[in-house]
């Protein structure tokens, strides 16, 4: 369940390039938590934030990890996708405009 970006996973089955897109919690402020459900859902963040931490900072030999830029939705609710289509096409410029700026990343 914190596994969310299993880069070693797809390494041990033999990928020779991985690609991340990151979705998850950026560096803004937490808010409190005010119920059980915020406590256990701010630990399930942080648990799965610290897993991609250690994932992407190992170097695998032979192997190109990508990590796309990720696009901070802001203070949007987790049952909230009335901004979807905004959110992709933000995503989708982010990335774009990441590729450009790699050219090895962008022969994907």
């Amino acid at each position: 369940m914190v596994d969310n970006v299993p880069i070693s996973r797809a390494i041990a089955l033999g990928v020779e390039r991985v690609v991340v897109l990151h979705v998850g919690n950026f560096e803004r402020p937490r808010p409190s938590p005010h119920r059980p459900l915020d406590v256990l859902l701010q630990a399930f963040s942080i648990a799965r934030n610290e897993r991609f931490a250690r994932e992407s900072e190992n170097v695998y030999e032979g192997i190109e990890v990508v990590v796309l830029p990720g696009v901070d939705p802001g203070p949007i609710k987790r049952n909230d996708f009335s901004k979807t289509a905004t959110l992709i096409k933000r995503a989708h410029a982010a990335a774009a405009g990441f590729l450009d700026a790699h050219p090895a990343a962008a022969s994907l």
